[in-house]
């Protein structure tokens, strides 16, 4: 049984009430996020940042992003009335009331009233696999709220014309929707693989995505492990997570 909550340095987030938990890949992709946008010089020059976390779950990403960018607005949507609660008691009790708002809806028919210099999502992930009892998990994980095609419509809807696109995918899927980005004008400028440990194979895969320009740049691939050969934290996750994770310095 999972915890009901899961305490970082600066917040702690409660998951009881939510059929997604907090899992090692959704830190390491909220705290990869964080980590490229603070440093990406583009946006200190706008004034006015905002945010659009599509099924935020827990709240779990925008409070990674708002500890690393607090000159950000961030709208943070779910569609699960139960999971959108906890998500807001999650942000009231973190020193980012002010900066992250929870939206209770359904990101494709939503009416957001703005565009988004950056979109992040961790998506349901998996497709014509065994699901769960549970309703509710089967939301959380499978395609039964939001398919990736519907996520294209709405990145292509409330996407800043020079924002930027991350998600979090399983390995196996990430050609998939390459091919589906593209063919929508999303240019993946960046694929980040990740492996569960140095001598495994990938699991998940990071694209970061903008929409295509006139001239078409090379996709920079990176990997990253989450444990060394040895078992212990790998030294590019300990740099990623040390301000997030208690017991990493």
């Amino acid at each position: 049984m999972a915890n009901p909550f899961f305490r970082f340095k600066q917040f702690c987030v409660r998951q009881d009430k939510s059929s997604m938990k907090v899992t090692t890949d959704a830190c390491l992709f909220g705290a990869l996020v964080a980590d490229l946008i603070s440093a990406h010089h583009f946006f200190s020059e706008i004034p006015e940042k905002n945010m659009l976390d599509v099924g935020t779950g827990t709240g779990l990403l925008s409070l990674m992003f708002a500890q690393k960018n607090p000159g950000w607005q961030i709208d943070a949507i779910e569609i699960d009335n139960q999971t959108a609660l906890q998500a807001k008691e999650n942000i009231s009790q973190s020193p980012w009331n002010r900066q992250i708002q929870i939206i209770l809806g359904d990101a494709r028919s939503y009416r957001f009233e703005k565009k988004y210099h950056l979109v992040i999502s961790n998506p349901p992930f998996y497709e014509k696999e065994i699901k769960s009892p549970d309703p509710l998990m089967n939301i959380a994980k499978h395609q039964d709220a939001l398919t990736l095609n519907e996520l294209i419509l709405i990145v292509n809807n409330v996407l800043h014309a020079d924002g930027y696109f991350f998600i979090l995918l399983p390995y196996k899927r990430f050609r998939e929707a390459t091919g589906k980005f593209q063919e929508n004008r999303l240019y993946p400028e960046q694929v980040i693989f990740i492996k569960p440990a140095v001598h495994k194979n990938y699991f998940r895969a990071v694209l970061k995505c903008r929409f295509m320009k006139n001239k078409v740049q090379q996709t920079e691939i990176k990997e990253i492990y989450i444990q060394d050969i040895n078992g212990n934290y790998s030294e590019e996750f300990m740099r990623l997570l040390k301000d997030y994770y208690l017991y990493l310095s």
